[in-house]
């Protein structure tokens, strides 16, 4: 009888992640393949990974962005998050502008296989990605 309540309240431990972690995120890496029903360009991609810490880095398009990342079940925030100030042709900084924003109003998410949907306030279309090596 102990073994089995040791093994459930260590069962119970590991589905919590501990604080500041990003459950199911941290550790993958991710393309852009839709913004919002729009199909993203494949090059430059823009790009997100999930880190150690509740951080999230990658690339807008043009710039490098990087910035913190807070999830609870399904809801996940972005933000604040800073990029460098390259500039490059359009239509590529539309699509970063558009991406960076987006991120920045996030609302939940859902990984389904390979693919990473991010909804946003104020658009019935998520973001879609897929995954890539980190």
């Amino acid at each position: 009888m102990r073994t089995l309540v040791a093994a459930l309240a260590l069962a119970g431990c590991a589905a919590h992640p501990p604080a500041g972690a990003v459950p199911k995120l941290t550790g993958t890496a991710w393309r852009l393949v839709d913004l919002s029903g729009a199909p993203a360009l494949s090059e430059p991609a823009a790009t997100i990974s999930f880190l150690e810490g509740g951080r999230v880095a990658g690339r807008g398009s043009c710039n490098q962005y990087s910035g913190s990342a807070a999830v609870s079940g399904d809801s996940i925030t972005m933000g604040p998050l800073a990029s460098t100030k390259m500039a490059c042709p359009e239509p590529i900084m539309g699509q970063e502008q558009r991406f960076l924003e987006a991120l920045g109003n996030a609302t939940r998410y859902a990984i389904d296989g390979s693919t990473l949907s991010i909804w946003v306030k104020g658009n019935d279309k998520p973001l879609r990605f897929t995954r890539e090596a980190p």
